[in-house]
Parts: structure tokens; sequence; C-alpha cells
């Protein structure tokens, strides 16, 4: 489980230190990039199986690929 909020400390471009405060779905997606730094698989942090069941999205009617776009 990830946190739902996270804060950053980095150094921008002209080395000038930042934070950024960050929450929700962008929150856990820089957790999931950080772990990669460290070698970190989301295979590895998954609670069971059922953590990799592909669920189709609600009212799926079986779209071929390019009528989604």
């Amino acid at each position: 489980m990830r946190h739902r909020r996270c804060r950053i400390q980095y150094y921008d471009m002209d080395w000038k230190q930042c934070v950024m405060d960050l929450d929700g779905d962008l929150s856990e997606l820089l957790q999931h990039e950080y772990d990669h730094l460290d070698g970190v698989l989301a295979t590895m942090r998954a609670i069971d199986n059922r953590s990799f069941v592909i669920k189709k999205p609600r009212g799926w009617g079986g779209c071929k690929q390019a009528e989604l776009f």
C-alpha cells in the first residue's frame, strides 16, 4: 500500500532547492517510479495474485482498439 500524500525535495535546472507536495494518483505514481530507482518492481509489492487481475472498465462494449481513439 502506498501513501496517498507525499512531499518531495529536489533541485531544479538552476540548482535551486524546491519542494513539491503531491496527493492522490500523482503521489502514488511518483512512489511507483521512485521504487524503480531502488530496483523494486510492482510485482515485488503485490499482496497476492489478485493484484494482477485486469478488470474490464464499466461500459466496455468490446470496442476494437482503433475505435477507442
